[in-house]
């Protein structure tokens, strides 16, 4: 069965992008098939080994391109080709990533511990905002109600003085 650039990404853990690059370095090497409808790459069983190698010599290796292409040619190079890069033992790596993720997990509880208290300050602030909102509004009322009651009061007062000066004038007392 022939798969798409994607699906060969996918079975072998790597992005479209690598697969695509690796198609054309070692495009000579993988026996390609054109899709009918769309002119698609699609890669037969065949191909997918020749992805595989290359997969295994570059990223466990540490093969080089031209490494690669001297290996699939059959050269002499390839058998003995040593990896250009120290790659770390799996221990040594192992041990190092786990330390790591340590430290992420640590950060990550920091982080998460850190978050609680803000949340819990912002909610305490909060609530002190609306308690003073509602005694702003309270006092608000409160001013307002007292300013009404001193209109009516002094608009009391004047019409009881009006009346009173009408009185005296018509000398009712």
């Amino acid at each position: 069965m022939e798969l798409k650039v994607n699906e060969v990404a996918s079975e072998l853990n790597e992005t479209a992008h690598v697969i695509r690059n690796w198609t054309r370095y070692f495009k000579q090497y993988l026996s390609l098939i054109k899709g009918e409808k769309n002119n698609y790459n699609l890669y037969p069983p065949e191909a997918m080994e020749v992805l595989r190698t290359i997969q295994r010599l570059h990223r466990q290796q540490g093969y080089s391109t031209r490494q690669i292409k001297n290996y699939l040619s059959g050269g002499e190079l390839a058998a003995a080709a040593e990896p250009v890069v120290n790659l770390p033992t799996a221990p040594d790596e192992v041990a190092e990533l786990r330390a790591h993720i340590a430290q992420l997990l640590e950060y990550q509880q920091r982080q998460e511990e850190f978050n609680r208290l803000l949340l819990h300050q912002l909610e305490q602030r909060e609530l002190r905002d609306q308690a003073r909102d509602k005694l702003i509004t309270e006092y608000i009322t409160e001013s307002r109600e007292a300013r009404t009651r001193a209109q009516l009061e002094i608009r009391a007062a004047e019409k009881e003085q009006e009346h009173q000066k009408k009185k005296r004038w018509w000398g009712l007392k």
